[in-house]
């Protein structure tokens, strides 16, 4: 388990502050995309791209640790 959390810090350490943001805000904090919207200011479809490619790249970058 701490293994993987560890890829995972890695991981998101190659993300932009946008996509790092909002993963750890869906992820770590447990806000929905409405929630996160309307912390950050950024719309909602906007948020959804940013969470797309941030678990796309982190699923990307665990592959490559493994």
């Amino acid at each position: 388990m701490q293994e993987r959390v560890a890829h995972v810090a890695k991981a998101l350490q190659d993300l932009s502050f946008n996509q790092r943001t909002i993963f750890l805000m869906r992820f770590q904090e447990g806000m929905d995309l409405q929630e996160i919207s309307l912390a950050t200011g950024i719309s909602v479809n906007t948020v959804k791209t940013h969470l797309l490619r941030a678990v796309k790249a982190v699923r990307e970058k665990i592959g490559e640790l493994k």
